[in-house]
C-alpha cells in the first residue's frame, strides 16, 4: 500500500553539499513545492530501512543532488530506495541534479531528467526546468534542448577521476580481481589491496568491493570512507559522527567530535564501543567496514599537531582494537613503494597475513572490456582501428597506461566532431597520442592563464608535488586556504579543466585541493623542469647554509648565484638568508669604493661618478646623468612622449569623436562575461596618452631618486632596493615588476620633479580601451585576426631584438612593430597595463563620461585593472576589450603601465 503524498520532492544529497542543497530548497519551498529535505533529523532508535521507505513513499519525485565528491552511505541508500520504488512505478521521477563542481553518477546515466546546476544555483533556465520535472509538467522545446545538451555532455568515461561506487555500472574489466576482494573482505578483518600509482586500486575498492556488499541483504554492511589526510585522529571520529550522533545538528555534532578525538587518542578501544552504540541506534544487526585510502598519507603527509608518529600508531592500534572484537573489517589501499612502512609496525603486519591483493597491470583483454563497454551501454561505438590502436598505445605507457588511457577515452568523447556517436581516429592523432595527450591538456589549460595566474599556477603544482617529503611522483594535498586569496580562481580554473581536484573531507570547514591524478605530475613535462629547478635551489641553498655557518662571506661567481636565487625566489628566502646575501653585495661595493679611491686625484672626480654610480644597482652611467640632471631641473630625459587623444585629424571627422562602444563586438566569439555588457561611451573631453609603455630608463631615475625626492604621499614605498628585469635588460624595454601603487607614485613624483602644469596620471580604463581601438572596432587595432609580426605575445608569431635569447619583453620603441592609428606602439602585448579603476565584474552602472571607476556599485578598490595582455599571453587576451585585475600591491614580470595627461 503507497502511502499518502506529502512532499512533492525528495531532496537526496551528500553531508558536505548539504549548505547548496539547502539553498535550493528554499528555492524550490519559495515555488509552493513540498520538499523533504530533514533527514538528518530522522529520529533516533527507529530502523531506517522502514523509516527511509515509510518517507520516500510519501514524496512524489526525487532530486538527487551531485556534488563534488563521492555519495555517502546514506545517500547510496536513498538512491537505491529510490531505483527500486521505480521498477514498480516507471513514472516516478528521479532527477539527478548536477550541482557546480560536480561529475555525474554513471549509475544514473539512464534517466532522462538530468538538471546542470554546475554553473551556479542562480540560473534560472535549469531551476525552471527542475521545477517542472518535479511537477510532472510536459517540457517544451527549450527544456528538451537543454535536456538533450546535459545528457550529450555526460561523458561514460571519468578520465584522471578514479570509479565511484555511484558508477559501478560502467566499471569493467577488473571483475576477477573485485570478486577476489570480496571475498578476502568477507572472511577477513584486514585487507590490503596493493598497488602502483595508476593502477586502478580506489575504483577497485569502490566501483568494485562497495556495490557487493552494499547489495547484501542476509548481510548488510554499513561502509565508512576514510580518507587519513594530515590529521588521521580527526578524521576517523569525524567518519564515524553521523552514525554516532544521527539527529544532531552541526553545532552539536562539532562539541562531540572534539569529544570523542580525545577519547579515541588515549583509549584505542573507544572505536569498537562507537559501532556497538551505532548499531544499537540503527535497531538491526550489521557488518562495518572501514576503507583507509590512501593508507600511506599515515606516513607521508605532514601533521598540524605535534607528535605525528604518536598519533599514526593511535590511529592504527584503535583499528586493530575493534577488528580484534570482530566488529569491524578494514580495507586499506596502498601503494606498493609504501609497503615497508606498513610491515615495519608489527602488530599491523600480523594483522595482514594473508590478506594481500596485489593489483598488476590489466591484460590487453581486460583493457579492452574498460575501452569498450562503457561507450556500449550508452549506444556509443569508435572508428574502426581505434580500439586497437588505443590498446597498443596504453602497452607502451606502463605505468600510467590506465589513468592515460582513461583521460585520453574522456577526450575522445568531448570531441565536438564526434558524429553518430562514434570516436574518431582523427580526434586521437590531434591529441598527439596516449603519450602526448595529457602533457597537452596540461600545457593548454596553463597557457591560457595570464602571465600571473601561470606563476600562482607554477606555485601550486610544484607545492603538492612536493608535499610528500620531496617525492616528484606523488600527488599530495593542501589546504585551498595555504595558498592564498589570490590562488583560488586559478585552481578553481585548473579544476574545472580536470588537472586538480577540491575535496571537502568530513567535518573539514574548508576545501583541499590535490592533482587530479599522480600521473599528471609523471606526464606534464613542464612540472619535471619546475621540480628540477626546486631541487636545485634546495641544493644552492644547503650551500648558502655553510657559507653562513663558515663565517665567510660570498663573492665571485657565488656572489652572482646568490643575487640570481634572490630574484628568483626572493619569498622563500628567510630574512637572515637575505640579509647576509646583501651584506656580501654592500662589501663588495667597498672593495670596489677602495680601488677606485687608489686611482689617485687626476681622475678624481671621474672616479667619483663611476664609483658612484657602480655602487648603485639601479643605477647605469647614463642613467646618473639623468639623475645629476633632473635634479638640476633638466627632465626632458625622462619625460614620456605624449600623444593627443584623439589625434587632430580623428577630431575633424564627422561625429562625436570622443564617443565609443566599449567593450566586445558581436563577432568576438572568445569575449568573457566580464567584458559585457557593451556600451556607449562620450568622453568628457579629449586627454594625452603616452605613446609608450614606461621604460626601465625612465623607472629607474624614478625608483632612485623618489625617497630624496619626498617619498609617495600615501606613504607607499617602493622597491627601491633593486628594480627586477628577470635578466632580459633594462634600457627601453618596459618596466616590469610594477603594482598598481609603484605606477600611481612615478605618475605623482614625474609631476612634481617636471613641474607640470598638467598632472600626469594613469588613464581611466575607459581613456585606455579608446586610444588602443584607435577609432577602429574590430578585436585588434589592426582586424579581427592576430596575424604575424603585429605584437609581443605566446601565439602571436613575432620576432622582436632578443626573443632568441629568451628576452621576454621588446623593447617599446623596437621597428619591428608599428603603432596603432594614432600613434600608440604596443596597446596589444608586450606589457600588461595598469589603469586608474577599481575592480568591477562587469559593466553594469558603469560610468559612461569615461571616468575612472571607483568603489561604486560593489567595486573592489583592493584590486585594479589591468588592459592590454602581455608576452607571456595567447591572442585572446590582447583583444582591445580583454580585461583582468590584480591587487594593487601586486608586482610581476609581465605587469608595467603607461602614463596620461588632462
Amino acid at each position: 500500500m503507497v502511502a499518502a503524498v506529502k512532499y512533492d520532492v525528495f531532496l537526496s544529497c551528500c553531508r558536505q553539499d548539504h549548505p547548496q542543497v539547502s539553498a535550493l530548497a528554499d528555492k524550490l519551498k519559495a515555488q509552493n513545492l513540498r520538499v523533504y529535505f530533514e533527514r538528518w533529523q530522522m529520529p533516533a532508535g527507529v530502523p531506517w530501512p522502514q523509516e527511509l521507505g515509510r518517507i520516500l513513499a510519501s514524496c512524489a519525485s526525487v532530486a538527487i543532488c551531485l556534488g563534488r565528491g563521492e555519495m555517502d552511505s546514506w545517500q547510496q541508500r536513498e538512491v537505491h530506495f529510490a531505483l527500486e520504488r521505480k521498477k514498480s512505478d516507471a513514472d516516478f521521477p528521479i532527477i539527478p541534479v548536477l550541482l557546480p563542481g560536480s561529475q555525474p553518477a554513471l549509475n544514473l546515466l539512464g534517466l532522462k531528467l538530468w538538471i546542470d546546476l554546475r554553473q551556479g544555483l542562480e540560473q534560472s533556465l535549469p531551476f525552471t526546468l527542475l521545477a517542472a520535472a518535479i511537477r510532472r509538467r510536459p517540457l517544451g522545446h527549450d527544456f528538451q534542448a537543454r535536456i538533450r545538451e546535459t545528457l550529450d555532455g555526460l561523458s561514460p568515461y571519468k578520465g584522471l577521476a578514479y570509479y565511484r561506487e555511484e558508477d559501478a555500472a560502467f566499471f569493467y574489466g577488473r571483475e576477477e580481481a573485485a570478486a577476489r576482494l570480496v571475498e578476502l573482505v568477507r572472511r577477513r578483518h584486514w585487507t590490503a589491496v596493493v598497488g602502483n600509482s595508476g593502477s586502478g586500486k580506489s575504483s577497485l575498492i569502490r566501483a568494485g568491493l562497495l556495490p557487493a556488499l552494499r547489495h547484501a541483504v542476509k548481510e548488510p554492511w554499513e561502509i565508512v570512507m576514510l580518507v587519513p589526510g594530515d590529521r588521521p585522529l580527526f578524521n576517523l571520529t569525524a567518519a564515524f559522527m553521523p552514525l554516532l550522533y544521527p539527529g544532531f545538528d552541526d553545532e552539536k555534532r562539532a562539541v562531540k567530535l572534539n569529544e570523542q578525538r580525545e577519547l579515541l587518542a588515549g583509549q584505542p578501544a573507544q572505536l569498537k564501543n562507537w559501532i556497538t552504540t551505532i548499531s544499537r541506534i540503527q535497531s538491526f544487526p550489521c557488518r562495518f567496514l572501514l576503507v583507509v585510502d590512501p593508507w600511506e598519507e599515515l606516513y607521508r603527509l605532514p601533521r598540524r599537531e605535534h607528535g605525528g608518529e604518536k598519533e599514526t600508531l593511535a590511529f592504527i592500534d584503535a583499528l586493530l582494537a575493534a577488528t580484534e572484537a570482530k566488529v569491524l573489517s578494514v580495507v586499506l589501499a596502498v601503494r606498493a613503494d609504501s609497503t615497508g612502512q606498513l610491515l615495519g609496525y608489527r602488530p599491523l603486519a600480523d594483522r595482514l597475513q594473508d590478506g594481500w591483493l596485489s593489483l598488476g597491470p590489466m591484460s590487453g583483454a581486460e583493457l579492452r572490456l574498460a575501452v569498450e563497454k562503457p561507450a556500449e551501454r550508452v549506444g556509443a561505438d569508435f572508428e574502426d582501428g581505434l580500439v586497437a590502436q588505443l590498446l597498443n598505445d596504453a602497452a607502451r605507457v606502463e605505468p600510467d597506461s590506465l589513468p592515460l588511457l582513461s583521460f585520453v577515452l574522456a577526450r575522445l568523447w568531448r570531441d565536438p566532431e564526434r558524429r553518430g556517436g562514434s570516436m574518431r581516429l582523427q580526434s586521437y592523432a590531434a591529441l598527439q597520442g596516449m603519450a602526448g595527450a595529457l602533457h597537452q591538456a596540461a600545457e593548454g589549460a596553463y597557457r591560457v592563464l595570464s602571465g600571473p595566474d601561470q606563476a600562482i599556477a607554477k606555485q601550486v603544482m610544484t607545492q603538492l608535488a612536493q608535499s610528500r617529503q620531496g617525492m616528484a611522483d606523488a600527488a599530495g594535498r593542501k589546504k585551498l586556504s595555504e595558498f592564498g586569496s589570490e590562488a583560488v580562481p586559478v585552481i578553481r580554473q585548473l579544476a574545472d579543466g580536470g588537472l586538480l581536484a577540491i575535496v571537502r573531507e568530513f567535518e573539514e570547514a574548508e576545501e583541499s585541493v590535490e592533482p587530479a591524478h599522480e600521473a599528471l605530475i609523471r606526464q606534464w613535462r613542464r612540472i619535471g623542469s619546475w621540480l628540477i629547478e626546486g631541487r636545485q635551489f634546495a641544493v644552492w641553498r644547503e650551500k648558502l647554509g655553510c657559507t653562513r655557518a663558515s663565517g665567510e662571506i660570498l663573492s665571485g661567481y657565488a656572489l652572482a648565484e646568490a643575487r640570481r636565487w634572490q630574484d628568483l625566489r626572493k619569498n622563500e628566502l628567510g630574512n637572515e638568508e637575505l640579509k647576509f646575501i646583501d651584506q656580501s653585495y654592500r662589501q663588495k661595493v667597498v672593495r670596489q669604493i677602495k680601488l677606485g679611491t687608489a686611482i689617485g686625484l687626476p681622475f678624481g672626480l671621474i672616479a667619483w661618478f663611476a664609483l658612484w654610480v657602480g655602487g648603485e644597482e639601479l643605477l647605469t652611467p647614463k642613467l646618473g646623468l639623468y639623475v645629476l640632471l633632473a635634479d638640476a631641473g633638466i627632465t626632458s630625459f625622462i619625460e614620456p612622449d605624449m600623444v593627443d587623444i584623439p589625434p587632430g585629424e580623428a577630431s575633424e571627422q564627422k561625429g562625436n569623436s570622443l564617443a565609443f562602444t566599449m567593450g566586445p563586438g558581436a563577432h568576438e566569439k572568445d569575449a568573457d562575461k566580464i567584458e559585457f555588457p557593451p556600451h556607449r561611451v562620450t568622453l568628457s573631453k579629449p586627454f594625452r596618452m603616452s605613446r609608450y609603455e614606461i621604460t626601465f630608463d625612465q623607472y629607474q631615475v624614478f625608483a632612485y631618486s623618489v625617497e630624496k625626492d619626498g617619498g609617495c604621499s600615501n606613504k607607499h614605498k617602493v622597491e627601491t632596493d633593486r628594480v627586477q628585469d628577470e635578466k632580459w635588460g633594462r634600457g627601453r624595454r618596459p618596466a616590469i615588476n610594477v603594482s598598481w601603487k609603484d605606477a600611481l607614485c612615478y605618475a605623482e613624483w614625474l609631476s612634481k620633479k617636471t613641474g607640470s602644469e598638467t598632472p600626469y596620471r594613469l588613464p581611466t580604463e575607459a581613456e585606455w580601451e579608446f586610444a588602443a581601438r584607435a577609432g577602429t572596432g574590430s578585436a585588434y587595432w589592426w582586424g579581427d585576426t592576430i596575424g604575424k609580426q603585429m605584437a609581443v605575445c605566446d601565439g602571436c608569431g613575432s620576432d622582436w631584438q632578443g626573443k632568441n635569447e629568451r628576452r621576454q619583453t621588446a623593447e617599446v620603441d623596437d621597428p619591428a612593430f608599428k603603432p596603432n592609428g594614432w600613434g600608440l606602439y604596443h596597446t596589444s602585448g608586450n606589457v600588461w597595463e595598469w589603469v586608474q579603476d577599481c575592480w568591477h565584474e562587469n559593466y553594469e552602472a558603469a560610468p559612461s563620461d569615461g571616468s575612472a571607476w571607483d568603489g561604486r556599485n560593489n567595486g573592489n578598490c583592493g584590486r585594479r585593472v589591468l588592459r592590454g595582455g602581455s608576452w607571456a599571453d595567447t591572442p585572446i587576451g590582447l583583444r582591445s576589450a580583454y580585461r583582468y585585475k590584480l591587487n594593487a600591491d601586486y608586482r610581476y614580470y609581465n605587469i608595467g603601465f603607461r602614463l596620461a595627461q588632462d
